[in-house]
């Protein structure tokens, strides 16, 4: 049995200021590869860093009675500081915890509303890749069900090392519902988990060699 060494259930929202880092703060919310993000564009949407004064939307991460919320709305008006992207969505990051091999795994429930997404994986925080995207559920339509992919990147290549789909090992998969997504990452293999159980394993790419921190997004 290994030992637990980050958990956070989820009682309370603990994120990190950049402009305050005293204060200390688990997540840092809408970072990317700089030390000092203030938001960023992906796809049609604009990551919100809620302590960037431009883009003050407290509302897009909220956290009780052991859930988090990371909310995606259309853009409230920041304009510019937003790119003009037309939605915006959250992000969050570990501020402090990194890992090299392990089980990592989050509780997820994503609405099926069409045209977004949501995305549990993690990164290096020197390079990429590495990326083990633990899921990306994807929703197209409103009458369809989304999609969660299991991936797994190839540092060489910057390709797809090995991926698996919900359809293809999970047939009654909804993502509306709760699932525990999960992987095991050791030094010879990675596993891809739901609801505890082995969906897909495949061979550890060279490469993934340091620690790498989860990230919760929803986009």
């Amino acid at each position: 049995v290994q030992a637990t060494t980050f958990a956070d259930d989820f009682n309370s929202l603990s994120l990190f200021n950049w402009r305050n880092p005293s204060a200390g703060g688990t997540w840092r919310p809408a970072s990317w590869y700089s030390p000092n993000d203030d938001g960023y564009a992906v796809n049609q949407g604009w990551m919100v860093n809620p302590f960037n004064p431009a883009t003050p939307y407290t509302s897009l991460y909220t956290a009780a009675n052991g859930m988090a919320r990371l909310g995606i709305e259309n853009n409230l008006g920041c304009g510019s500081a937003c790119q003009n992207q037309p939605y915006l969505g959250s992000q969050i990051l570990t501020q402090s915890f990194a890992q090299l091999h392990g089980y990592f795994e989050a509780r997820i429930s994503a609405p099926q509303v069409a045209g977004t997404g949501f995305a549990f994986w993690l990164m290096s925080a020197s390079t990429w890749p590495p990326e083990i995207d633990i899921v990306e559920i994807v929703t197209t339509s409103t009458s369809s069900p989304a999609i969660a992919a299991q991936t797994l990147w190839d540092v060489t290549t910057s390709s797809i090392a090995g991926q698996c789909y919900s359809y293809e090992t999970f047939p009654n998969y909804n993502a509306t519902q709760f699932h525990t997504y999960g992987v095991d990452w050791t030094s010879a293999t990675v596993t891809f988990y739901i609801d505890r159980v082995a969906r897909c394993s495949f061979p550890t790419p060279a490469g993934y060699t340091a620690p790498m921190f989860p990230i919760l997004s929803s986009q």
